[in-house]
C-alpha cells in the first residue's frame, strides 16, 4: 500500500506504520492491514495531542480551507518509537477576527482562536511523550511542560533522536529566551538529565536567525557535545565532555560569526561548518563553508570564491554542491569534494531574461553607523530606466530584525520576504532608489552589534538608516535628499510608523503595512524577548 494514500498521517521510516489524530487523540495504523489502534482516549478540545499553537496564527485559515496537517512528532529512525507530544492551551486567552465578507454571504463572520500575548500568564504548554509502537505503551517525559508560545519544539527542530533509538536530545528556553538547556531523555522511561545549561542578561538562541535551528551535534562514541555559543561576543562553536557543564575548549574563536554546523565526519576527523566574517576583505554577510579539527586546528575556508554560498552536502557527505552568487551577479553551481577541491561545473544561471528587460543590477553599499565608527551594510536598487543625471526620491524599505536581517547579500530571486530583493526592485520601478539598511540590533555580526536595540525596539536601528542614507546622498547626486520616504510590513511597519515621529524633518512619508505597533498585543514568542 502506497503511502501517498495517508495524507493527513506520519509514515515510519519503513513505511510499515503512520500515525494521525483522531476526536483530538494519537491513532497508530498498521499500513498492510489498514488497521487502526487507538494510543491515547484522554485528548480533549485544547488539550489534544501532535497539534500546533494556534499563536502561530494559522488556526483559522485552516478552519476556512478545511486543511488538516499531519501529526507533529518524530519518529525513531529504527521505527520502533515516536516522540510527540500533548498539547495544552486550555488557559490560553481568545483573541477574535472579524471576517467582513464571507464568501456567499452579506452579515461578517467572527473567528475566534487563542492567541497569548507579551506578558500573558498562560501559554500554551507542550507536554513531551515517546509511544512505543509495538507495545502501543505511551510514556510522558519526566519534566516540566515546554513554553511554545509560538511553535512546539519538535516542530522548531529542538528534539532529536539518538543514533540507537534508545535516547533522545532536546532544547529547552526559558520565558523571554534568557535561559537556554540541553537534555537527553531516557525513551523507555522518560527520566531526563540536564548536559548543559547557559544564561545570558539579553537574549540566548539556538541560533541568530529564524527559525533558530538547533546548531548542536551530540558526538555520542566519543561522549562529546559541540555547542553553539555566544560568550565570547561572536557565534562560535565549544566543545563539552558529556557530564560536565563548561566548555572543554573553544573549537573556534575570533571577530566573526559561526552560522550552521553540518556535520562531523568522525573517520576523518573533520568539523564542517558555516560562517561569516572571517576575512576583514570579505563581506561580513557572505557565507562561507570552513572545516577544522576538534581543536579548532587547520583551518581552512572550503568555499574562496568572494561571494555568499549556499551549501548542499551529498546524503553520503563525499562531496557538496556550492551554490554562489551576489546581489547583482548570477549564481554559479559548483561541485566540489570535501577538501574544497571542484569536481564539475554543474550550472551558471541565466539572468538575459532580466537584462532584456533592462534590469539595472542593485548596488551593494558599506557606510558607517550613527557612532561614525561601525560598518554597516546595505542595497541600492534602482528603476529599470534609470538616468545616474537625474533626481530620484528614495524609498527606505525597512526591516528592523532581530531574527533576520534586510540587506540580501545573495542574488535572491525567492526567499522570505524580509530579505528577498524583489519587492525593492517592484518599488524601484515606480521610479524610485530603494535602500535596504541593516543597522544595528539585526543579527548576523556581533553579539553587541545584535542586542543593540534589546529591551529598546523603539530604536529599530533608525539612527543607522538616517545617516546611512545621508552618505549616500554625498556620494550619488542622483539621490534627492529632500525626498525621503520609509515603509515596511509587519516589523518593519512598526519601524517606518516610529521614523516619521524619531525624524519628521528627514522622512517625508511613510506606508505602515500591515504594522504590529504594540508589541503588548504581539505574541509572547517575539515580544517578550526583545
Amino acid at each position: 500500500m502506497e503511502a501517498d494514500i495517508f495524507p493527513q498521517k506520519l509514515m515510519s521510516p519503513d513505511k510499515s506504520l503512520a500515525l494521525s489524530v483522531k476526536n483530538y487523540n494519537l491513532v497508530l495504523t498498521d499500513v498492510a492491514s489498514n488497521l487502526d489502534f487507538q494510543l491515547t482516549n484522554d485528548g480533549d478540545y485544547y488539550y489534544d495531542y501532535a497539534s500546533s499553537p494556534e499563536t502561530n496564527t494559522h488556526a483559522i485559515a485552516y478552519r476556512l480551507e478545511g486543511e488538516v496537517s499531519a501529526p507533529i512528532a518524530i519518529w525513531s529512525p529504527d521505527s520502533l518509537k515516536i516522540i510527540t507530544h500533548k498539547l495544552d492551551q486550555r488557559k490560553v486567552k481568545t483573541l477574535s477576527l472579524l471576517q467582513n465578507a464571507p464568501e456567499g454571504c452579506q452579515r461578517p463572520d467572527l473567528h475566534n482562536y487563542r492567541m497569548s500575548f507579551s506578558g500573558d500568564a498562560d501559554l500554551p504548554l507542550a507536554e513531551l511523550i515517546i509511544i512505543d509502537a509495538a507495545t502501543k505503551i505511551v510514556t510522558s517525559l519526566q519534566a516540566e511542560p515546554f513554553l511554545s508560545p509560538y511553535l512546539t519544539p519538535i516542530e522548531f527542530k529542538w528534539v532529536w533522536w539518538g543514533q540507537d533509538g534508545r535516547k533522545f536530545y532536546y532544547l529547552r528556553e526559558s520565558r523571554a529566551s534568557k535561559e537556554l538547556n540541553l537534555y537527553v531523555a531516557d525513551a523507555n522511561t522518560g527520566i531526563t538529565q540536564m548536559l548543559i545549561s547557559e544564561t545570558s542578561l539579553t537574549y540566548i538562541e539556538p541560533s541568530q536567525f529564524f527559525l533558530w535551528l538547533s546548531q548542536v551535534i551530540i558526538l555520542e562514541d566519543t561522549q562529546q557535545i559541540i555547542w553553539l555559543s555566544e560568550r565570547s561576543g561572536y557565534s562560535h562553536l565549544y566543545l563539552y565532555d558529556i557530564g560536565k557543564n563548561t566548555p572543554k575548549s573553544a573549537i573556534t574563536q575570533g571577530e566573526w560569526c559561526v552560522r550552521e554546523v553540518h556535520f562531523y565526519d568522525e573517520k576523518t576527523q573533520w568539523l564542517y561548518f558555516t560562517a561569516c566574517g572571517y576575512d576583514i576583505n570579505v563581506d561580513p554577510y557572505y557565507k562561507q563553508l570552513f572545516r577544522c579539527r576538534l581543536d579548532g586546528s587547520e583551518l581552512h575556508c572550503l568555499t574562496n570564491e568572494n561571494a555568499h554560498h549556499s551549501i548542499q552536502i551529498s546524503p553520503h557527505k563525499n562531496c557538496f554542491l556550492d551554490t554562489y552568487s551576489t546581489i547583482n551577479t548570477a549564481p554559479i553551481s559548483i561541485l566540489k569534494a570535501m577538501n574544497g577541491e571542484i569536481i564539475s561545473h554543474v550550472e551558471t544561471s541565466d539572468i538575459h531574461g532580466l537584462s532584456n528587460l533592462n534590469w539595472v543590477p542593485p548596488k551593494r553599499f558599506c557606510c558607517k553607523a550613527r557612532d561614525g565608527i561601525t560598518p554597516i551594510y546595505g542595497n541600492l536598487y534602482f528603476p529599470s530606466n534609470f538616468n545616474e543625471n537625474k533626481k530620484y526620491p528614495v524609498i527606505d524599505h525597512i526591516y528592523p530584525g532581530p531574527q533576520v536581517y534586510r540587506t540580501s547579500p545573495h542574488f535572491s530571486l525567492y526567499g522570505v520576504i524580509f530579505r528577498s530583493a524583489w519587492p525593492a526592485q517592484a518599488l524601484a520601478e515606480l521610479g524610485f532608489i530603494v535602500v535596504h539598511v541593516d543597522g544595528f540590533g539585526t543579527p548576523g555580526r556581533s553579539k553587541s552589534f545584535h542586542d543593540f536595540t534589546y529591551e529598546n525596539m523603539s530604536d529599530c536601528g533608525i539612527p543607522d538608516h538616517v545617516v546611512a542614507i545621508k552618505q549616500l546622498a554625498e556620494k550619488y547626486d542622483f539621490i534627492d535628499l529632500d525626498k525621503v520616504g520609509i515603509t515596511g510590513y509587519s516589523g518593519g511597519a512598526y519601524a517606518a510608523t516610529r521614523a516619521m515621529l524619531m525624524y519628521p524633518e528627514f522622512f517625508k512619508v511613510a506606508v505602515a503595512a500591515a504594522g504590529n505597533h504594540d508589541l503588548r498585543c504581539y505574541p509572547a514568542s517575539y515580544g517578550e524577548k526583545i
